[in-house]
């Protein structure tokens, strides 16, 4: 996957009251502190940055396409390699699985992760460590480039 990838067409008859629309969906991957929201415009005026589980009442049908691009991303983060542009300097293990449970919306045993990852050869050792949490050292991994995308976690109970 891209930076940015288009996913669904939204055609609905009734998608809006006012006039006959079509929304075009993309998923894409952003470092939030290099994004500038513009708050306020002539047909906004509480732009904001969201948690996926806390987003509020939008107008239309746009809670309906978020959930479906949520619903697109659960698929993206398990069988693609979507994450390789959100960590492109490298990641703790507590981080990958803090993504992954965001949002895939579950809780994933520890060791179960860290053994999955390393068993499939999906993330390398970068030798350093960062401080995690700013408690204690972790080690700092990337992806691994030579791996194919493959569904991480197909026929394994990750809870």
């Amino acid at each position: 996957m891209n930076d940015l990838s288009m996913y669904k067409v939204f055609d609905d008859l009734d998608r809006s009251p006012l006039q006959r629309m079509i929304g075009i969906g993309f998923i894409g991957i952003i470092d939030l502190k290099k994004v500038n929201i513009l708050r306020k415009t002539n047909k906004t005026s509480n732009a904001d940055w969201f948690s996926i589980d806390n987003i509020p009442e939008l107008s239309y049908d746009h809670n309906k396409i978020l959930e479906s691009a949520l619903e697109e991303l659960k698929k993206d983060i398990t069988s693609s390699d979507i994450l390789k542009t959100f960590f492109p300097d490298g990641f703790t293990l507590p981080e990958l699985q803090s993504v992954y449970e965001s949002i895939l919306d579950i809780k994933i045993d520890r060791r179960n992760f860290r053994k999955k990852m390393i068993s499939l050869n999906l993330i390398i050792d970068t030798g350093k460590e960062i401080l995690y949490k700013g408690k204690k050292p972790a080690k700092l991994y990337k992806f691994n480039k030579k791996v194919e995308n493959t569904n991480i976690f197909k026929n394994i109970d990750i809870r």
